[in-house]
């Protein structure tokens, strides 16, 4: 299993943002998540990366590490949105 922590330090190290991954720091839009998650992950298979990752709690531009308001749980149409995203 990956240690989440040690992938995250090790992205947040890198000059700046690629196609396959994206920091956000509270960014929220229920209805463009999953296409953004999409297009990060066609990129990674593109560039024959085995994942793609959007990671909640740094900074864009900086990367430092902040806390987060997004929450997976929140309620939308009826399921919790990790849920929808898991679809």
């Amino acid at each position: 299993m990956v240690n989440l922590e040690s992938l995250v330090m090790q992205l947040v190290k890198l000059p700046s943002e690629e196609g396959w991954f994206e920091f956000k720091e509270n960014w929220y839009d229920a209805a463009q998540i999953g296409e953004y998650i999409s297009a990060l992950s066609n990129t990674a298979a593109i560039l024959g990366k085995e994942y793609a990752y959007l990671v909640w709690g740094v900074k864009e531009g900086t990367h430092e590490l902040v806390s987060t308001s997004f929450d997976y749980r929140k309620n939308v149409k009826g399921a919790a949105f990790g849920h929808l995203l898991a679809a």
